[in-house]
């Protein structure tokens, strides 16, 4: 996420929490989407489960509904991720087959975002998820499932360099 709010996203952060529009934003040319991966890191989420945070110990309280107990602090009540590690990827390949439904999803509910293709971007370990995403993409679209539509996929960049070397 700190390539949405720092770097090229739409709007950014100030220290004091204030929002502001970003004049170099990527999404001033171009269509973007921004996918966390795997599951459960950044701002997805596998189940979302409401609580809040204990500001005594810092850990997540789930509750029965959206309903912010009186005891608890306003601003740590909210949706949280369910703590089941059976939902998150545990290697790159793993989470390729999750990163090709989002796109799939996407790209069918949204079909004008996907004609002109799709480049494909990474940071940071993204130089891992890169080739092993792109390949997972391009053996997709030769098996030609019915009921998916092929992702065109024009090129893919990373600010880290790939690594073919094993995959995580």
């Amino acid at each position: 996420m700190i390539g949405l709010f720092q770097e090229l996203g739409p709007c950014g952060v100030d220290i004091d929490g204030n929002v502001y529009d970003n004049p170099y934003s990527w999404t001033n040319v171009s269509n973007v989407i921004f996918i966390d991966q795997p599951t459960t890191t950044g701002f997805s989420y596998s189940i979302p489960v409401p609580g809040f945070i204990d500001p005594f110990t810092g850990d997540q309280i789930a509750l029965p509904n959206n309903t912010c107990p009186e005891y608890a602090d306003p601003a740590s009540c909210g949706t949280f991720n369910a703590y089941n590690t059976s939902l998150t990827a545990n290697s790159t390949t793993a989470a390729a087959p999750n990163f090709y439904l989002t796109l799939q999803a996407f790209t069918g509910a949204f079909p004008q975002y996907a004609s002109n293709g799709i480049f494909f971007a990474t940071e940071s370990y993204g130089g891992h998820y890169a080739p092993v995403f792109s390949r997972y993409i391009v053996e997709q679209n030769e098996l030609n499932t019915t009921g998916t539509a092929p992702i065109d996929l024009q090129a893919v960049s990373s600010t880290r360099p790939f690594s073919f070397a094993r995959n995580r």
